[in-house]
């Protein structure tokens, strides 16, 4: 690209700013619409009423427009944290508290920003996968935590950085329960001021299917190529995500025809659906058998952080690409409806399973569980997008402990916020 000085060049920088701003924008819009995997630059260009050649000249590859975009929805975030703790600091507001903010955060992720936090929430999970992505993954927890420290002294509220990760874990926890159930401000707020999240969030089983639909046959040669199909559609996922599965890739990887993923399936994102669902169900299963193994003795806070930091470590090394994919179905459900009960199921078992190891110990109620399950979920998307190794993920278990301590002293509560750890 030519360098130009004077007015000319002050006047053709902005537009270059401008037009990749656009890009960026544009980039969101598609991603929270289609997803990462389904990102190229004719589809942001389309998004963004832009020519193809104008995101070819600018952005080389597919990631470089990725991770503009993710820098751009961090640097509003960061930008809007600076500001509050700014108006604080002078005057201007009068603190309202960590909690709340917590509070407001959540509800606006499902209000107007509803489309830019389901990209976001697909980003992260996209740069879980590449050593760049771990680069600007950590990039974005160093930036979050440094903002909401000013936000915190700005409040007069001191807490040390463990607190306020584990706070930003829990909204980023929740952030996905909310974006995949589909909830809306007011089912936030209505469980924030104490209504039962069990009963405020369920979703009917009858607004969409559990399962995706295979092609109806009755043949067992047919049966037996559709579960060979979803096998290589589930390697392949594992393997790179959405964007590495197509019938070329199937038909390599499963020996059928090139044809075959579509007459048994109708099209790719009906195969990706029965995929997702596949991985889904044996994370969930894998969840459900560990907390509710009889092996484990947990009779006070300290034991549950233990089994709570052994199956942390497990699903972020061992399993970590399983997990990509079932926090992926997730956020596929912001998008589905039909994927939605299956989750809420999940989601609900797992409240069940929390809330019974902690009344071993204390009298939780549905809010303590949920909170304890949005803060594994959080935590859990940080460790695996940054590319944390097994010896930080031990550290996890210090964190979960003071969670546990502080339930444990404080049991009922009925927000999602107040007094965590605060």
């Amino acid at each position: 690209m030519t360098t130009t000085t004077g007015s000319n060049g002050k006047r053709d920088a902005a537009m270059t700013r401008g037009t990749r701003q656009r890009i960026a924008d544009a980039a969101v819009l598609a991603i929270a619409q289609g997803g990462v995997g389904s990102i190229t630059h004719r589809k942001v260009a389309s998004a963004g009423s832009l020519s193809l050649s104008a995101t070819t000249y600018h952005f080389a590859t597919k990631d470089d427009i990725l991770e503009l975009a993710a820098k751009n929805l961090l640097a509003r975030y960061i930008e809007n944290f600076t500001a509050l703790a700014a108006k604080c600091t002078r005057g201007e507001v009068a603190p309202f508290g960590i909690a709340e903010l917590c509070q407001r955060s959540l509800a606006n992720s499902s209000g107007d920003n509803r489309p830019a936090t389901i990209a976001w929430c697909d980003i992260v999970l996209g740069f879980a996968r590449t050593d760049r992505g771990h680069r600007v993954a950590k990039t974005w927890y160093r930036d979050m935590l440094e903002a909401w420290d000013k936000v915190a002294v700005a409040f007069s509220e001191d807490l040390d950085p463990d607190t306020i990760l584990t706070l930003i874990d829990l909204v980023v926890g929740f952030v996905y329960i909310a974006q995949a159930l589909g909830l809306n401000r007011a089912q936030i707020e209505a469980v924030n001021r104490g209504e039962n999240p069990v009963q405020v969030w369920a979703v009917d089983r009858t607004s969409g299917s559990e399962q995706p639909s295979r092609r109806k046959t009755k043949r067992q040669h047919s049966i037996a190529t559709q579960d060979r199909i979803i096998g290589a559609a589930v390697e392949l996922l594992l393997e790179g995500g959405t964007g590495n599965v197509s019938y070329a890739s199937i038909a390599e990887r499963s020996g059928v025809s090139m044809t075959a993923p579509a007459y048994h399936f109708g099209s790719i994102s009906n195969l990706l659906r029965e995929a997702e669902f596949c991985l889904f169900t044996q994370s969930k299963e894998r969840y459900r058998k560990a907390l509710s193994a009889d092996q484990w003795n947990c009779n006070s806070a300290s034991e549950l952080a233990d089994l709570t930091a052994a199956i942390f470590i497990r699903e972020a090394s061992e399993f970590r690409l399983q997990s990509l994919a079932h926090y992926g179905v997730w956020v596929e459900s912001a998008r589905h409806v039909e994927l939605r009960a299956a989750v809420w199921e999940s989601i609900r078992d797992q409240i069940t399973a929390w809330r019974k190891r902690l009344s071993a110990f204390c009298a939780p109620t549905a809010h303590d569980a949920l909170v304890c399950q949005a803060h594994f979920i959080g935590s859990l998307i940080r460790e695996i997008c940054t590319g944390a190794q097994v010896d930080t993920l031990a550290s996890s278990r210090l964190r979960f402990l003071r969670m546990f301590e502080a339930i444990a002293e404080m049991p009922g509560n009925s927000t999602l916020f107040q007094n965590r750890l605060t």
